[in-house]
């Protein structure tokens, strides 16, 4: 029959065979790495699924404030997400179409993203619906029809190269960890990275160059003296 998680509980399938639905419901968290489900996997009622790897013969589900990592394993059927659901798509395959509806997210992050054929960049898709295609940050490539919502979003990033929570797409400082992305000077280079900043908060040019450096008093001064 089903497996069903719920009522804040904690599960993991790492193996075996499920022959009906594997359910995350009522607060319950879930996490899969293995193992079969011969229905469909479905994450509702402020439910969450870390699907890392196993098969789903059927359909994944996500419905009603729930939330999915899905960086692995395999889904036959389709995706679906409503009221208020979230979905974080990096890896694994999905066989089926993907369908965003109402007050939903899906965020996918790869690379090489294109709508029927045309790239597009990161950000929200515009379309409607179509062919949505790319490579995953974990190497697979996908090519699956999507509808969206009005009121739904697609969103695509890139990679999280320093590991700061935020895609590269979005990062003031993709190589440097900035999770708050501090920007004193509100130039668009997070203040970790600037080379205007030595970390003080004060612009390193102008006035308030540190003592000696370009454009400070001191640095002007002894330039002055040279040129006397």
């Amino acid at each position: 029959g089903h497996l069903i998680a719920r009522a804040n509980s904690v599960i993991q399938f790492s193996g075996g065979s499920v022959p009906a639905n594997f359910e995350v419901r009522d607060a319950a968290s879930g996490q899969m790495t293995g193992g079969a489900v011969t229905g469909d996997l479905v994450v509702t009622d402020a439910a969450s699924l870390d699907l890392q790897g196993g098969a789903a013969a059927a359909n994944l589900s996500v419905q009603g404030f729930a939330s999915v990592a899905f960086s692995g394993g395999a889904v036959t059927g389709n995706l679906s997400l409503g009221d208020y659901s979230r979905v974080h798509y990096s890896g694994g395959s999905i066989g089926g179409s993907l369908d965003v509806d109402v007050f939903s997210a899906l965020t996918l992050q790869g690379v090489d993203f294109a709508v029927d054929g045309v790239p597009v960049g990161y950000g929200p898709v515009a379309a409607l619906s179509g062919t949505l295609s790319g490579t995953l940050i974990s190497g697979e490539g996908f090519s699956n029809a999507f509808t969206r919502s009005t009121i739904g979003t697609i969103r695509l990033i890139s990679a999280d190269t320093d590991a700061d929570g935020l895609p590269d797409s979005e990062d003031n400082c993709p190589d440097d960890p900035n999770a708050d992305q501090a920007d004193a000077d509100g130039d668009g280079i997070g203040d970790v990275c600037d080379p205007a900043f030595d970390g003080d908060g004060v612009p390193d040019v102008g006035p308030f160059a540190p003592s000696g450096g370009p454009g400070s008093e001191a640095g002007n001064s002894t330039a002055m003296a040279l040129g006397d």
